[in-house]
């Protein structure tokens, strides 16, 4: 659809009269060229302005201001630019200073001298090629962390898979011995500190959660079990498994809510003290944490609540209903009724207000749903 015409219908929906479409016209214009347009599920032919008029279409008048406002106020996006400074970010502002800690006090000077003392420049070498970074999602970007840091860290210590095979593994301590050898390594070739990524994180819950019948599950969970079993068959078979079984962990989110945050935490200190041989360090770290006044409240949103409640179609939970925990009755707020007004530039969280990203039919006079930002469900 032509800007022009979407603008046009966006008045008519919104009955603004000349100055105010003027006015509003400009904000439209200017965010959608610099950051609503690129939303990665649009479909070709439809940017922000027309997703925007068919979204507030659906509202009754009296609502529209509201849904509107809630838009231009209290939306949250992160654009493809910001997400890249975040993974940028990554391995200067959090891996590096934890590594020059680290040589400092392995080589007993200041960390500040771990540059300019040789011995300590050396093993700073050894210690940035022994840590492992690996992937949890496609939003890891890893293909941008790999360009960031072309020079300093190697393909071989980027994975993008929780689930590494017999055969990587073997790629990944052959490629590590002969790398420390070249940097006047000793002893054994293992990775001291693995990095597990992921772009976004709400409620915690995918990364780390206890499943109703009292076992545990997640991203860390799913990657220790497999790092036990694949290392208990590497010792059958008298083979060198290149993962140190000390190996500090690092969880980073680019994003993460306090909520979740605090949730990691506690369940990884549940964890360690429920499960046998767990990780003996993890450290929890993200690019951005979003504080609490993020999300969408009751009381200090009554009017966007209010939409939350009277514009929704049960058939979105029926829908998903599977992928929800047992004590989640509806979906209005999103997964884990998190409530959240936040959008990233490749997908819609489903932890987000379902306003913003549910599409349905409306089946048995239940209202339709229609999204601003489509939603590509993802489950793993």
């Amino acid at each position: 659809m032509d800007e022009q015409l979407a603008l046009r219908l966006l008045r008519r929906i919104m009955q603004w009269d000349e100055d105010v479409a003027t006015q509003e016209y400009a904000w439209v214009r200017l965010i959608a060229g610099l950051k609503y347009d690129g939303y990665g599920d649009y479909v070709a032919g439809v940017r922000f302005a027309e997703s925007l008029a068919g979204w507030l279409a659906q509202f009754e008048q009296g609502d529209r201001q509201t849904a509107y406002h809630f838009v231009k106020h209290r939306l949250v996006y992160f654009s493809a630019s910001e997400v890249k400074r975040l993974v940028v970010e990554l391995q200067p502002r959090f891996v590096e200073p934890m590594l020059r800690r680290a040589v400092a006090e392995a080589c007993n000077v200041p960390a500040y001298l771990a540059f300019a003392d040789l011995n300590a420049s050396a093993e700073l070498k050894r210690r940035r090629r022994q840590t492992l970074y690996i992937g949890l999602s496609d939003g890891a970007r890893i293909d941008l962390l790999r360009r960031a840091n072309a020079g300093t860290l190697v393909n071989d210590q980027i994975v993008l898979a929780t689930h590494i095979d017999h055969e990587k593994w073997e790629d990944l301590s052959s490629n590590l011995a002969t790398d420390l050898a070249k940097l006047g390594g000793t002893g054994e070739a293992l990775f001291r500190n693995v990095v597990l990524i992921d772009d976004f994180t709400a409620s915690g819950t995918t990364f780390v959660r206890k499943k109703d019948n009292g076992k545990w599950t997640g991203k860390i969970y799913k990657f220790f079990t497999a790092v036990a079993e694949t290392r208990k068959q590497f010792l059958e078979n008298n083979k060198h498994f290149p993962l140190a079984s000390d190996a500090a962990m690092r969880v980073h989110h680019y994003i993460s809510t306090t909520q979740a945050r605090n949730a990691i935490q506690a369940r990884l200190d549940a964890v360690k003290a429920d499960v046998t041989g767990w990780f003996p360090e993890v450290t929890v770290t993200e690019g951005l944490l979003l504080p609490p006044t993020v999300t969408v409240d009751k009381q200090r949103d009554p009017e966007i609540w209010k939409l939350t409640e009277k514009y929704y179609d049960p058939d979105i939970y029926e829908q998903l209903k599977v992928h929800l925990s047992a004590d989640q009755k509806d979906l209005k707020r999103g997964y884990a009724d998190c409530a959240l007004p936040v959008v990233l530039e490749h997908n819609c969280p489903n932890n987000s207000l379902t306003l913003l990203w549910a599409e349905t039919e409306g089946k048995g006079g239940a209202h339709p749903m229609r999204a601003l930002f489509p939603r590509r469900h993802r489950h793993s």
